[in-house]
């Protein structure tokens, strides 16, 4: 009886603390997927001087396609990013 009881004891640690990673898991993914959107949907928190968003396009329903103007670069010319759920990456 005692040896069921520890068992029962060790499988409840077990699955509770599965449980608690993945819901940690879920929610640090699911943060860290709005990190684009929180960056380039407020444009209205852009210094105007700074960063303007010169043009924004939804390719799916999770990417997007951005272009900004930096006029602090040398070539002054418009800095394009691709961002989707894997992540972000600045095309030339």
């Amino acid at each position: 009886m005692e040896s069921l009881f520890t068992l029962l004891i060790k499988l409840t640690v077990i699955f509770t603390g599965c449980g608690f990673g993945t819901l940690l898991a879920c929610w640090i993914a699911r943060e860290s997927s709005l990190i684009p959107k929180l960056i380039f949907d407020s444009e209205q928190k852009f210094d105007k001087r700074k960063i303007l968003l010169a043009k924004k396009e939804k390719v799916s329903s999770r990417s997007g396609l951005y272009e900004l103007f930096v006029p602090e670069t040398q070539g002054k010319q418009n800095l394009k990013i691709f961002s989707s759920h894997e992540g972000m990456k600045i095309l030339t």
